[in-house]
């Protein structure tokens, strides 16, 4: 999953480096999702695939 400070939207409590478009751009994460067949097997399956199909 990718995510960009960018993609959010500016709230009034940011600080004024926060604002800068550049600095927004170069605020990233990436997020590993790992599981096990134990996860799947306890009812989590749905979960996952609401977040996978939803890009959350």
């Amino acid at each position: 999953l990718d995510w960009r400070l960018s993609d959010e939207p500016i709230t009034e409590d940011c600080d004024d480096e926060q604002k800068v478009l550049s600095f927004r751009e170069s605020v990233k994460c990436k997020v590993f999702l790992g599981f096990t067949s134990n996860l799947i097997s306890s009812g989590l399956r749905e979960t996952i695939r609401f977040l996978a199909e939803h890009h959350l």
